[in-house]
């Protein structure tokens, strides 16, 4: 109950930050793909998959941004098991201060940690049972590179820890970029 309550403060956290106000919206979308690293009881049963993902980022200050985004894993399991997630989270990033690179500000580097909250669905294709909906969290590291005025690339690993023998560690990099709606 307690780890539901966390999840949930976290969630209205993270919406009712989106609303704050920026001098200069910023919205973003982002691809990625990387790696999945079963940890735990899960790296008993699963090998090293695939994660992708896909979302829409806010920046919401000079350090903040929220972030809203589906992310996709599949790990090769014992007997031929494969196990598929589908995940859906509201975030947190928190940047550090930039290292401007070039002219005019536009080429910089940024740290970043991330913390967030969502729902996933896990499924093993081998069993006939509907998948499990869990909710869980996500936290991390990531850096990200500006290097025009709209586009960028990042890099980054983040634990997610589920509290089923599922958690991984997923390492992935990805583009940014500018997003046809502003809000």
């Amino acid at each position: 109950m307690k780890r539901v309550l966390m999840i949930a403060a976290c969630l209205m956290f993270v919406v009712a930050g989106a609303f704050a106000q920026t001098a200069e919206p910023e919205t973003k979308l982002l691809f990625g793909a990387g790696a999945s690293f079963p940890i735990e009881v899960f790296g008993e049963v699963a090998d090293v998959g695939f994660s992708a993902v896909t979302g829409v980022e806010k920046t919401i200050g000079s350090h903040i941004a929220v972030a809203g985004r589906w992310t996709y894993t599949k790990n090769d399991g014992d007997l031929g098991a494969n196990f598929i997630a589908n995940t859906f989270d509201a975030r947190f990033k928190y940047y550090f201060t930039s290292i401007e690179i070039g002219d005019l500000g536009k080429h910089y580097v940024a740290p970043y940690l991330i913390f967030g909250a969502g729902v996933a669905s896990l499924d093993n294709s081998e069993d006939e049972i509907s998948p499990d909906v869990i909710l869980g969290t996500a936290t991390g590291l990531g850096v990200v590179y500006r290097f025009s005025t709209n586009y960028a690339i990042f890099a980054e690993g983040e634990v997610l820890p589920t509290g089923l023998p599922a958690s991984k560690l997923t390492l992935k990099a990805g583009i940014t970029v500018p997003s046809p709606f502003q809000f």
